[in-house]
């Protein structure tokens, strides 16, 4: 299968405060009801930004993401990166450095009808799998990390993407 990748992701090469984020997304082979998915990880350390991520659904997000990133332009206060999985797409394994932050925001842009917006606690490492009309998303732990890695080294993954 072919990873489609837009926008690809905004990161912090360069702040040290930063923290390492290892992300594992796949696609089920109905995900979407046959449809690729668009899948935005957001990590802020800004409250006010993320109570309002809390409010959006996926469609919002979406609709004002360039806005948002707009009006938060500073590498140490908001991440964020894209992909659009087609179903059935085989793990993608990414690893960025990203703001530090208890949260990361996930939004997939569903055709079923739905919030499509999860929080998740920020730890070490995430797994995304996208469904037929849903998704989930959970935190890993540094082992899950490991794990991650040891895969992505085996060719199961993508360059770090960056915009």
């Amino acid at each position: 299968m072919r990873l489609l990748l837009i926008g690809g992701a905004l990161t912090l090469p360069a702040c040290g405060g930063g923290r390492r984020l290892v992300t594992e997304v796949r696609a089920s082979a109905d995900a979407n009801e046959n449809s690729a998915v668009p899948v935005a990880l957001v990590v802020t350390n800004e409250s006010e930004l993320s109570r309002r991520l809390g409010e959006m659904s996926a469609e919002q997000w979406f609709a004002f993401r360039e806005q948002i990133q707009r009006d938060y332009p500073d590498e140490k206060t908001l991440f964020v990166a894209y992909w659009e999985l087609v179903p059935g797409q085989e793990a993608l394994i990414v690893e960025h450095r990203v703001p530090r932050a208890r949260y990361a925001w996930v939004f997939a842009d569903y055709e079923a009808q739905g919030e499509h917006r999860s929080a998740v606690p920020l730890r070490p490492a995430l797994r995304v799998e996208l469904n037929q009309t849903g998704f989930e998303a959970d935190p890993l732990s540094r082992r899950g990390r490991r794990e991650l890695e040891r895969a992505r080294a085996q060719g199961r993954d993508d360059k770090e993407d960056r915009r």
